[in-house]
């Protein structure tokens, strides 16, 4: 069901509160809720774009080149895929653990451990499950992509369940603005609408799916706010950044006459 920030009770302890309703964080919900847990969605923008909210996603790029912060990514429900063009390919197993090249360039996962849910992702995203890669002598390697001809917008494809759920609730225009810890375990969220309404948010466990870039971007505001008990080793927070690769090998021109 939807709710308003202003109406939620402070007092309730939810069973998940999710933050970020892009393809993550609605997964989540949605997967949760119908195993019976009674979900909290809590989204930073509305059902739609709006150059207020967007304007939020602002920030200097330093370093690595990189598209500008509030074009790359979308602020609303259903989060960034309300502009992804549907292009999609699994990871390898290489991919998890390539400390031959650097000591730290290694995940504490492997491709086993998300090779179950390919399928599952795959209906979700709208693509089909038929991936492939074959390698050549001298270690070229050859590989498919899925494209989705109608890739899913998540705040369009779940509305509808959305608005009937029972144990889902969602709040659009709740933006994170503080994480209370002790030290030990986070106790609550503090959520704000743009009318200056904040309100206290209590769960047994919380998920922080903003995307890779915001989700770094708040852990280290809140961690500074908070001394440093909300995350006790950040030396690898906002770090490791992986990107798509991107190559220029040429330049156009047309001449003038």
């Amino acid at each position: 069901m939807l709710a308003e920030l202003a109406s939620l009770d402070g007092a309730r302890t939810w069973d998940v509160a999710v933050v970020g309703s892009g393809p993550a964080g609605m997964t989540v919900a949605v997967a949760l809720a119908r195993l019976g847990r009674e979900v909290l969605l809590l989204e930073g923008g509305d059902r739609y774009y709006t150059d207020e909210s967007q304007a939020l996603y602002k920030g200097a790029v330093v370093g690595d080149h990189y598209f500008s912060l509030d074009e790359c990514r979308m602020r609303m429900l259903g989060g960034t895929s309300a502009h992804w063009t549907g292009w999609t390919r699994p990871f390898e197993a290489e991919d998890f653990d390539r400390r031959d090249i650097d000591s730290m360039a290694w995940w504490p996962i492997g491709q086993s451990d998300l090779t179950p849910y390919q399928a599952t992702a795959a209906k979700m995203l709208g693509v089909p499950n038929a991936y492939w890669a074959k390698g050549f002598a001298g270690g070229l390697r050859e590989f498919n992509f899925q494209l989705s001809p109608d890739p899913t917008r998540f705040g369009d494809a779940y509305w509808t369940e959305l608005e009937a759920a029972r144990r889902i609730t969602l709040a659009l225009g709740s933006n994170l603005v503080g994480i209370d810890s002790d030290g030990s375990s986070v106790s609550a969220l503090t959520m704000a609408n743009a009318q200056g309404v904040r309100r206290q948010i209590r769960a047994r466990s919380y998920v922080l799916a903003c995307g890779g870039i915001e989700n770094s971007r708040l852990l280290m505001h809140f961690n500074n706010q908070s001394q440093g008990r909300l995350i006790k080793q950040p030396q690898t927070l906002g770090r490791y950044w992986m990107e798509h690769p991107h190559y220029t090998i040429g330049f156009g021109f047309v001449p003038k006459y």
